[in-house]
């Protein structure tokens, strides 16, 4: 079975404010928090016993 997660995720974090940005790309660049690259590799599963 495939992993229906796998392949590379980009994960952005902004910070709560309630403000509007409008055409302000200066507003919406300090909002950003935190970014990353989340990677998930697709594995085989292995077969196991329950005891």
């Amino acid at each position: 079975m495939s992993n229906p997660f796998a392949g590379t995720w980009t994960y952005r974090s902004f910070l709560n404010d309630p403000g509007l940005v409008g055409d302000d790309k200066d507003k919406l660049y300090h909002l950003l928090f935190a970014e990353g690259v989340w990677t998930v590799e697709d594995t085989p599963l292995q077969d196991s016993e329950v005891c």
